[in-house]
């Protein structure tokens, strides 16, 4: 596959100007689009888990990275979509920790990865080289950060895992694609249906932030959580695609509210399901049909859009 052009028309005359995009970028922003949200899926939960923990002052120094971090992700997203390229999120895990010692040693032990790996990415035009170098941008400092702040944090009782992964693996996976179908409906015109896929993916994001109480261990040998790949489907495939995985999200949060001995987990995991429900009967272009679900924040792809990617 050889460079992506952008035709231009030059009053009667069409001109083929330089190459503005290679394909091999198309592979090297796929693979940092997959670290960077599988970076700011950990980072969401800690900054939930610090913040319920009294450590405002902690949240907010990861909520410096995760404002740079998400919006890389997002025009990352919008790039590969504007030049006509392919997005395929490969496989990827989160592991949140509980306490705040172990949150700040997996955040550190996240950033010393990504610090191997950026440097392996070559990108060729200057949209995708300013990519890379936002991604990189707040890592020295963050990474400095967190080896200081650990020095000074004691170590917490350690927690063990008290959930299900399965259930925060379909919903994180119905966060990350209906978020790209968002995106991918707005660049094909179909605005309705883009507002539509953002407001199963905000959804998503409000059942795992009541969830996050029950999210993840300080024991990194019990593994973390497992999140599929995504790639952007054909449009006409796309909102049956996203009310899959809203139906699996139903019939994962069941199943925890059956095996779950902790009361608060299992009625919330019913009302999950029962708020999946009401979306499974909802009509593309729609709006969605959610209680807990709602918010006014994930109305309206237009707005969320120029935040995301401004």
């Amino acid at each position: 596959m050889g460079p992506l052009r952008r035709t231009v028309r030059a009053g009667d005359r069409v001109t083929d100007p330089a190459p503005v995009f290679e394909s091999s970028d198309e592979v090297a922003l796929n693979a940092l689009l997959t670290q960077l949200l599988a970076a700011v899926s950990q980072q969401f939960f800690h900054m939930l888990l610090l913040g319920k923990r009294g450590r405002a002052d902690l949240a907010a120094r990861l909520k410096r990275v995760d404002d740079q971090d998400f919006p890389n992700a997002m025009q990352i997203v919008d790039l590969l979509l504007r030049e006509g390229a392919q997005i395929r999120v490969a496989p990827h895990a989160v592991a949140p920790a509980q306490s705040t010692a172990a949150i700040l040693r997996t955040e550190l032990a996240f950033e010393r990865d990504l610090a191997a790996f950026l440097p392996s990415l070559a990108m060729r035009s200057p949209e995708a080289q300013e990519r890379l170098a936002s991604a990189m941008a707040p890592r020295d400092d963050y990474r400095g950060w967190l080896v200081e702040i650990l020095r000074h944090t004691p170590v917490d009782p350690s927690s063990g895992r008290r959930e299900s992964p399965q259930l925060f693996s379909v919903l994180l996976q119905l966060m990350e694609q209906t978020l790209l179908h968002a995106f991918a409906n707005w660049h094909d015109g179909r605005t309705a249906e883009a507002s539509t896929s953002w407001q199963i993916s905000g959804a998503a994001m409000l059942y795992l932030t009541a969830l996050s109480d029950f999210c993840g261990s300080d024991d990194q040998a019990s593994g973390g959580i497992e999140i599929p790949g995504s790639t952007v489907v054909d449009r006409t495939a796309r909102f049956g695609a996203d009310l899959h995985l809203v139906r699996e999200s139903a019939s994962a949060a069941r199943r925890l509210a059956e095996v779950s001995d902790d009361l608060a987990l299992a009625a919330l995991c019913l009302t999950i399901a029962e708020d999946c429900g009401r979306i499974a009967g909802t009509r593309n272009g729609e709006p969605i049909r959610a209680e807990l679900g709602q918010s006014a924040v994930f109305r309206n792809f237009r707005r969320a859009r120029h935040r995301m990617t401004r």
